[in-house]
């Protein structure tokens, strides 16, 4: 069981697990007022390509097929909780900005040995020995499509920031 970001509890589908329908129940403890809940979860089995098998909670509410079940007042599958992945809580001009840092991971990876020394606005890092042309361009010409992106993205959120700090009136710093 862990605590994910939103406060409620998880609970996750290990390789142990048997049987047709797992009890899961959460009681309230004094660091987290809740009532106590009791369920009985269905476990599905699901044979694999190459043998074996892999099992799976059916979420009670809309009995989808799930490995982690999210706790509150019921237990429910990621969709049903309303739960979402961190990377969409981030500002999109932030995710544009990751997608250029992979960029130059691969390109490190590769064996660029100055791919990470490079900031986002310091250029692109050299082509890495063993890497095709055609292929470094392309990577390139990504990170120049990525940066327009980026600086526009950011110009946005830097505008929004500064009308939430100063409740619609001019920054200090642009008078």
């Amino acid at each position: 069981m862990d605590k994910p970001r939103s406060g409620n509890w998880v609970h996750r589908l290990h390789r142990g697990t048997r049987g047709p329908s797992a009890p899961i129940s959460q009681h309230p403890t004094p660091w987290r007022h809740a009532e106590d809940v009791n369920e009985l979860v269905p476990i599905v089995t699901m044979s694999l390509h190459f043998g074996g098998v892999r099992h799976w909670f059916l979420c009670p509410s809309c009995v989808r097929r799930c490995r982690i079940l999210y706790g509150g007042s019921h237990f429910r599958c990621r969709r049903c909780c309303g739960a979402r992945y961190e990377s969409q809580y981030q500002h999109p001009a932030f995710t544009v900005c990751d997608r250029r840092w992979v960029i130059r991971r691969r390109l490190e990876q590769r064996g660029s040995p100055s791919a990470l020394l490079f900031g986002l606005d310091d250029g692109f890092p050299p082509k890495p020995k063993g890497m095709h042309w055609r292929t470094y361009r392309r990577l390139e010409q990504l990170d120049d499509q990525l940066a327009g992106r980026w600086r526009c993205g950011i110009a946005g959120y830097l505008e929004r920031l500064d009308s939430k700090t100063f409740n619609g009136k001019a920054s200090p710093l642009r008078r």
